[in-house]
């Protein structure tokens, strides 16, 4: 049965807040030890589904990170873009109309446009995000967001929320599956058999991140 490291939160060029290009996923993902990334845009599946075209040796995972009337949902699976905007569960539905899961991401803080327990109860999850690595604090957004999945009794992911090269990696989800196909890693996930490992993005990467944000919007 394959182990397999995947990085389950990925933003590239494609995001409007996003500075690194699909064509350096792979070596990118391989430098950082890992089979594979979620590539999870801000309202858009363009970078996946250029990723899914051109990337054959390590694992994408299309996806998307959706703007709901209530915050942010991950769509992990999703090849056709689902619209900003709707509401929560419209949202949530679109994602399992393409058989695709259901993840709240970084529930555990604020300023990221986390969805709130009570809403997050309305819908019928697949799994949340526990660590984030450029959540800030992290660690006491690690011990919220697993004590909701406690809660919840919901299985638990990990992912970078990268948005530049050098944080890829930074958290990933350690996947026990019967093979590499997408199939075979979303059923993995959804029935809890995986791991979850990371730590928080440097001060280095965040001002980085920061510094390119304030370029881009100028």
């Amino acid at each position: 049965m394959p182990t397999l490291r995947i990085d389950l939160h990925v933003h590239t060029l494609y995001s409007y807040d996003g500075f690194t290009p699909v064509e350096a996923l792979a070596s990118l993902a391989e430098r950082h030890g890992l089979n594979g990334v979620a590539i999870t845009d801000h309202d858009t599946v363009r970078g996946a589904l250029k990723a899914l075209k051109e990337i054959t040796h390590v694992i994408i995972i299309p996806g998307e990170e959706i703007t709901t009337k209530s915050g942010h949902l991950l769509a992990l699976g999703v090849t056709e873009h689902i619209s900003s905007g709707l509401e929560i569960a419209e949202a949530a539905e679109k994602i399992r109309d393409q058989g695709a899961l259901v993840v709240l991401p970084h529930p555990g803080v604020l300023y990221k446009s986390a969805i709130n327990k009570q809403i997050a109860k309305k819908i019928n999850l697949d799994a949340i995000e526990t660590i984030n690595a450029s959540a800030i604090p992290f660690g006491f957004s690690t011990r919220l967001s697993r004590k909701l999945a406690e809660e919840f009794a919901l299985p638990q992911t990990a992912g970078s929320d990268s948005h530049i090269p050098e944080t890829i990696g930074d958290a990933y989800s350690q996947i026990q599956t019967e093979s590499t196909d997408l199939e075979s890693i979303l059923h993995a996930i959804k029935n809890g058999q995986s791991s979850q490992h990371g730590q928080g993005t440097s001060l280095n990467c965040r001002l980085k991140k920061a510094w390119l944000s304030i370029i881009k919007t100028k």
